[in-house]
């Protein structure tokens, strides 16, 4: 939504078409319906179907083909922007008989990364199917596509060198996972101290931070053995998870490493507060599952993190090791072991932030990723 509102104040007229949970449709309708209305957006939410596997997944393609034709006989669309994969197929269609400009933003590699992830078993014949199927329709959505959005360097490298060459690196355009810096913005010391008394946290214990799910890709294993090493050198720490997930699992995995109960809290807060949270932080850490399909990714705690000059300990997926470079006080990990987690720790400076190039500042500033989407937009954009 943030790009979609900053692209609207330029006077591009939206119609989203997406797939809501049935929960989470409820708790944030109202609140979409009324952002929507605000920013001239048409929203045609859908129900999202999960089961019976890939059964459910053809369901929905119809579902939205039917609802997309529908739009283009009433509406002069002049550009469609699918993100991902199953709503590119669409897309794809319609370019194909309509000759309507379509922008292939597909984010990471996303048969891989159902395959990386074990959700796609490839020994099991139907997902062996429909692996090979999207990875053929990949090669078609990359080279049929009037535009390209990827989120790394990385997978940008990928594309016109290995999956299909005769893509040129100029159709595609990266653009990472941003954040609003006039938006999240690190809260006052007094703000700091209200916050830490109303968890529990005393003014000299030292906080490293976790945000976001904790589900597929997130190490959580490694993430607390490096606790546990971290604790030996600050015994008055805490590791605080902002997450909206169960905390079960971590808690039952921390007592392996040692760590005490009362060392992990957890806060379950809105987006609009998550930066008041890590703003306790005096260093956040996220390990994600290193493979294949990870070079195309990007995590936007990564942006939130360097918003509010967060020192940050993570592995090497995507472009961040060589945007680490960019950034003091701030480690990357280049093995999962007790000798490179003491190495991170003795780097990191608890007591100082992590200070940014302007160059990466601007690379992860929601404005750039407004300013790029509007060029593409405008190359196909027709003026009445």
């Amino acid at each position: 939504m943030p790009y979609l509102l900053g692209l609207s104040r330029e006077g591009i007229r939206f119609y989203i078409v997406s797939f809501e949970k049935k929960e989470r449709f409820k708790i944030y309708k109202k609140n979409i319906d009324e952002i929507c209305k605000q920013n001239n957006i048409t929203w045609i939410p859908l129900s999202y179907t999960k089961k019976p596997p890939v059964l459910s997944t053809i369901l929905d393609i119809f579902k939205l083909n039917n609802k997309v034709k529908n739009i283009l006989k009433t509406e002069n669309i002049d550009i469609i922007h699918c993100r991902s994969y199953i709503t590119s197929l669409i897309g794809l269609r319609y370019k194909m008989r309509m000759n309507i400009p379509f922008i292939f933003d597909m984010r990471g590699f996303w048969a891989d990364e159902r395959v990386d992830g074990n959700i796609w078993n490839l020994k099991n014949p139907m997902y062996l199917y429909v692996y090979k199927y999207f990875k053929q329709k990949e090669k078609q959505l990359l080279k049929l596509s009037d535009a390209i959005i990827v989120l790394t360097e990385a997978a940008k490298k990928e594309i016109t060198y290995n999956i299909c060459n005769e893509v040129s690196s100029d159709k595609i355009t990266v653009i990472p996972c941003s954040v609003d810096f006039q938006k999240f913005k690190r809260i006052s010391n007094e703000e700091v101290d209200l916050l830490k008394t109303k968890l529990n946290i005393s003014n000299d214990t030292i906080v490293i931070g976790y945000l976001g799910s904790l589900g597929t890709w997130y190490m959580i294993d490694e993430m607390l053995h490096f606790y546990s090493i971290f604790l030996q050198k600050y015994p008055r720490s805490v590791f605080l998870f902002i997450t909206q997930d169960n905390l079960s699992s971590v808690i039952s995995k921390s007592k392996l490493y040692g760590i005490p109960y009362k060392n992990i809290i957890k806060v379950s807060v809105p987006n609009n507060e998550v930066h008041k949270y890590l703003s306790l932080c005096n260093a956040s850490i996220f390990f994600i599952k290193p493979s294949y399909s990870k070079m195309a990714s990007s995590a936007t705690k990564f942006a939130e993190l360097i918003a509010l000059k967060i020192p940050i300990i993570c592995n090497a997926i995507g472009d961040l090791k060589e945007h680490v470079s960019q950034i003091t006080n701030t480690f990357c990990v280049s093995e999962f072991s007790e000798k490179a987690y003491n190495e991170a720790i003795n780097k990191i400076a608890i007591e100082h932030k992590a200070e940014t190039s302007e160059n990466l500042l601007s690379l992860y500033n929601l404005e750039t990723a407004i300013t790029n989407y509007l060029k593409i937009y405008k190359c196909f954009i027709i003026n009445d």
